[in-house]
């Protein structure tokens, strides 16, 4: 990798646990990576874009906090990029262990790991996992540490996913899923090439920009999927507040190749929990499909 510890801009040496290809201080003296700080900016922006969509059709708590957590990412990776500092690696690092944890969330009650008793063991595990990992990153500054936690999150947050869809599952679920999966793959082999390639090409430093954008889209398209699956496992008053019982429209969800989510505005103000699903909803679709 490039050694950028030498260069001291106007927020002084570097003293992250990572360095980037691109040269530091290149296009300004006061943002330290230029290209990898502004593209940071997608996080940012697809997130406010949830959070809006999220406020306009009335959904759970859970989706927006979701949303917000990745636009909190992209403001600690603008500035962890700018600046090349350890505070500020940490406000890009920290909130993406946050948004691991989250996406686990979203699937409560929809996964045989997630339900009933086995649930609350695996959420226990869960948080008890992610508060050692983050202590010990704090505390011992191993790059390492962080990397492999938040990879077995992710991980195991995709084969949880494939594992509860299933060939009954709609075309629009389905369609979220592959979209996240081939975007992960691709930023991951990009993340990838980047640092096995650093100096080799001038162009080399842009794939972590090109990381960027399909990482940002592809946690994105991951919430949608998340609407989705758990509009067709528990029901609608499990994804949108509406005092209805209008399990109905999940019953009948797979039979559209693709349903748009403004056409199931709730029209009422009742609040549902922030990651609280129960049985009740999965009764409702079924009695409403029986």
């Amino acid at each position: 990798m490039v050694d950028v510890t030498s260069t001291a801009g106007f927020w002084g040496p570097s003293d992250s646990k990572i360095d980037f290809c691109e040269e530091s201080y290149a296009v300004t003296p006061y943002i330290a990576e230029f290209w990898n700080s502004t593209s940071s900016l997608v996080y940012v922006f697809l997130g406010i874009l949830g959070i809006y969509n999220c406020v306009k059709m009335r959904t759970c708590l859970l989706y927006p906090t979701i949303f917000l957590t990745l636009s909190i990412i992209g403001v600690g990776s603008t500035t962890f990029h700018g600046t090349m500092r350890w505070w500020g690696e940490l406000w890009d690092e920290l909130p993406m262990i946050a948004l691991g944890g989250l996406f686990l969330v979203g699937l409560n009650g929809i996964h045989p790991l997630t339900s009933g008793m086995t649930g609350f063991y695996f959420y226990t595990g869960l948080a008890i996992s992610l508060l050692a990992s983050t202590i010990a990153y704090v505390q011992f500054q191993f790059y390492e540490i962080f990397l492999h936690s938040f990879t077995a999150m992710i991980v195991v947050t995709v084969v949880m996913s494939f594992h509860i869809t299933s060939s009954a599952a709609s075309r629009q679920t389905n369609f979220f899923l592959h979209t996240t999966l081939a975007e992960l793959i691709v930023g991951k082999v990009v993340w990838s090439l980047e640092h096995a390639l650093c100096g080799a090409h001038p162009m080399v430093p842009m794939l972590h920009v090109v990381w960027h954008i399909f990482s940002a889209f592809a946690a994105y398209h991951y919430v949608l999927f998340l609407m989705s699956v758990r509009y067709e496992k528990l029901g609608y008053e499990a994804v949108w507040r509406d005092s209805k019982p209008l399990a109905q429209k999940s019953a009948e969800f797979g039979k559209f190749p693709y349903q748009p989510y403004d056409a199931f505005l709730a029209d009422s103000k009742d609040e549902c929990s922030f990651g609280s699903f129960h049985s009740k909803y999965l009764r409702k679709l079924l009695s409403s499909s029986g």
